[in-house]
């Protein structure tokens, strides 16, 4: 690969390599959109999925905005956005996860210009977006019907927009800037934590002199009072909190790190860094970024939503520490992959060893095992909501009781009797959504978990079913003992020890578990429930 000359000015900044380069980048940019193309309708939705097709199942754009601000925690822009695809082309898969796979292909066409933004080196760019086009996390987001990837879109944009206003970029920029930043807001309220990053950035960029900063407090102050209606969602999730936290809290130094550790990978990390580094003594040549590069920013990329999120439990007693929600940093991964891949310089096999290195456990560790079907992209279990109600309607009969754990945290609203009507329909949408309009079936939802609090109404809900002639245990039943779902097995065997109830029938759908269980009888009356 040789080297192009870097980027010096906001000319250069702008343009896309000639030549050989262009070509070079044209075929990376292929692959990455191949590898987010290709099997995204293969798969069904699993249960994240059901609930932005519950937002988006009303009736009207009304129906989609109220559900989206009464039960999610962000705010109606992607689901208005996946409700105009779902009218466009009607209800699918495909259909339902396209915004999402649009807004990661911009993202991965994005890397280019927004990497020359930040390194000011064109060979940096050129290799950040290989490691865009590979990575892991983003090619997942790009598959999943979730506001994600069109959140990752704008906080790609927020910070292309921001160097070019450290570059003295004109009133385009600002606005920009400005439309950017807003809608990554609007698209995740937690991706706001973007904006911190920029403002402390900045901070240790600039010495306080009021005419460098006058722009910049009129930029804020403008993007404060664009953020403000946010606030009232906001509050309200605030108020829910302790019943919407579904993420145990960390029991270790150790455990904190779990989830940037994911997003990072470090063995391919540690691999590349010390190809790199070892090039980079053998040959001491080129320096890692240019002097005038942004380097900083993508550092406190990394650095301020972990270690704000770290702080938030021991404040709010709500854990934050999750893949899902510090994917806000994951553009800033493949950066440093470039950076590392093109320490070395110059065209000699050794300058060249970091780069094979991260291709070669790429492709052998994430590409190839996910094109052979093996799901390395798929982080989720297969889940089989569809096939099971199909078999619900198949063989229901007058009179059967339907027991089902969804997997939403609101089901423990819905179990004490505290839900809203949107509530329960939520919880129960991958069901519902697959039974006939005119069906009578009996349901009751299932805790999400098996807590203390949580005893007594599962005792309600055994006396219930032993009352029943027929009761369908339905729901998710992950392989691990341990977690919650495990709930499934805890009633079944409960409903057999206790009620001398039988088990008829078990069918497995993916992750979705179907349990038949047949009542004692009359002659066989039902021991108390022992307190």
């Amino acid at each position: 690969m040789t080297e192009e000359p870097r980027a010096t000015d906001g000319g250069i900044i702008s343009r896309f390599p000639s030549g050989s380069g262009l070509w070079l980048l044209l075929a990376i940019l292929a692959s990455g959109i191949f590898l987010r193309a290709w099997g995204i309708s293969d798969r069904g939705l699993w249960i994240d999925e059901y609930g932005t097709w519950w937002t988006i199942a009303g009736e009207t754009w009304g129906d989609c905005w109220s559900r989206a601000l009464e039960i999610h925690g962000q705010s109606p822009l992607y689901y208005l956005t996946a409700r105009l695809s779902v009218d466009l082309f009607g209800f699918s898969a495909l259909s339902l996860r396209l915004p999402s796979l649009l807004f990661g292909i911009g993202l991965l066409v994005l890397s280019y210009p927004l990497a020359l933004r930040l390194f000011r080196d064109r060979r940096i760019a050129l290799l950040t977006v290989l490691a865009f086009a590979l990575n892991e996390s983003l090619i997942y987001y790009s598959q999943e019907a979730r506001p994600y990837a069109m959140a990752l879109f704008c906080v790609g944009g927020s910070f292309y927009f921001y160097a070019a206003l450290l570059d003295r970029g004109g009133p385009g920029a600002r606005l920009g800037y400005v439309l950017t930043t807003v809608a990554t807001y609007y698209t995740h309220y937690l991706f706001g934590v973007v904006l911190l990053v920029q403002l402390l950035h900045l901070a240790a960029q600039r010495p306080w002199r009021w005419t460098r900063w006058r722009p910049w407090i009129a930029t804020t102050g403008l993007l404060g009072l664009m953020m403000l209606p946010g606030l009232w969602q906001l509050r309200a999730l605030f108020a829910r909190r302790q019943g919407l936290d579904w993420i145990p809290l960390p029991s270790g130094p150790l455990a904190v790190l779990e989830p940037a550790m994911d997003l990072l990978d470090p063995t391919l990390l540690g691999a590349v860094a010390a190809a790199a580094l070892l090039s980079w003594v053998w040959r001491r040549e080129g320096r890692l970024v240019p002097p005038e590069a942004h380097a900083g920013i993508v550092v406190l990329w990394l650095a301020v939503p972990f270690l704000l999120f770290s702080v938030l439990p021991r404040l709010f007693g709500i854990n934050l520490l999750h893949e899902r929600y510090l994917v806000v940093i994951a553009p800033a991964v493949p950066m440093i992959y470039g950076v590392l891949m093109a320490l070395p310089r110059g065209c000699a096999l050794r300058a060249s060893l970091p780069l094979a290195v991260f291709l070669c456990l790429a492709l052998s560790l994430q590409v190839v095992p996910w094109l052979r079907g093996e799901g390395a992209f798929w982080w989720f279990f297969e889940h089989g909501w569809e096939s099971a109600t199909e078999k619900l309607v198949r063989e229901h009969r007058e009179g059967d009781l339907i027991l089902y754990r969804t997997g939403f945290v609101e089901l423990d609203e819905a179990v004490r009797g505290e839900a809203s009507p949107a509530t329960t329909e939520f919880v129960e949408w991958p069901i519902l959504a697959h039974l006939p309009t005119d069906h009578e079936f009996r349901r009751s939802p299932l805790p999400y978990s098996a807590t203390p609090q949580m005893t007594a109404h599962l005792d309600s809900i055994l006396r219930e079913a032993s009352a029943a002639s027929r009761v369908w245990v339905v729901g998710l039943e992950l392989h691990d003992p341990s977690h919650q779902s495990s709930i499934l097995r805890w009633l079944v065997r409960e409903a057999q020890l206790r009620h001398a109830m039988r088990v008829v029938e078990r069918r497995r759908y993916g992750v979705v578990h179907l349990v038949l269980l047949r009542g004692a009888g009359p002659r066989n009356p039902m021991p108390p429930v022992p307190r």
